[in-house]
């Protein structure tokens, strides 16, 4: 029987491949924690996920991108960067190839959500797993953004400034 966790996070078949190896990476004390923290964000509450992460003081990258999820979802996108950068990057330039796809995504996602969309592309075309459902949403979204875009501002895009016109987010920000 799957648990709440890994039924929240499946969503196609090849999906199950990627939450299978996930959830045995997690460290065992932090299971308990990263479920209980997974349900608080389905129900809405990212601050209570929070205090929760707070309170259980565990020190791992996992914890970390928990935060950073919950970061994103109360709209502290800036603060999350920080997190996943730290996740993410070797030596603050480079993507780690063995860092989970969903940290990869959370950092694009909080890079979008700070009107870095450039920086988001980028990143997502440094991910290897272009089949993973949180890379087509953010595609997506950014595909959306494009198209909506007016003559002007797709010129600007072009020329690597940012268009006022932010991208919207179907979707609550950030994977565990």
């Amino acid at each position: 029987m799957a648990s709440k966790l890994q039924q929240a996070s499946i969503h196609s078949t090849s999906d199950t491949a990627h939450q299978d190896n996930a959830v045995q990476e997690y460290p065992a004390e932090f299971r308990a924690v990263l479920s209980r923290v997974e349900v608080l964000l389905q129900e809405g509450e990212p601050r209570q996920a929070l205090q929760l992460l707070a309170r259980s003081k565990l020190a791992s990258p996992w914890a970390t991108n928990a935060t950073g999820v919950c970061l994103l979802r109360l709209g502290e996108a800036e603060r999350a960067i920080e997190l996943f950068r730290n996740l993410v990057l070797s030596g603050g330039l480079f993507v780690r190839p063995e860092v989970p796809t969903a940290w990869k995504i959370n950092f694009a996602t909080a890079l979008l959500l700070t009107d870095n969309a450039a920086g988001c592309v980028r990143l997502l075309a440094e991910i290897q797993e272009e089949d993973h459902p949180g890379v087509q949403r953010l595609r997506a979204a950014i595909r959306d953004w494009h198209n909506q875009l007016s003559g002007w501002q797709r010129i600007q895009w072009f020329l690597g400034r940012q268009p006022a016109h932010r991208v919207e987010l179907r979707f609550p920000p950030g994977e565990l």
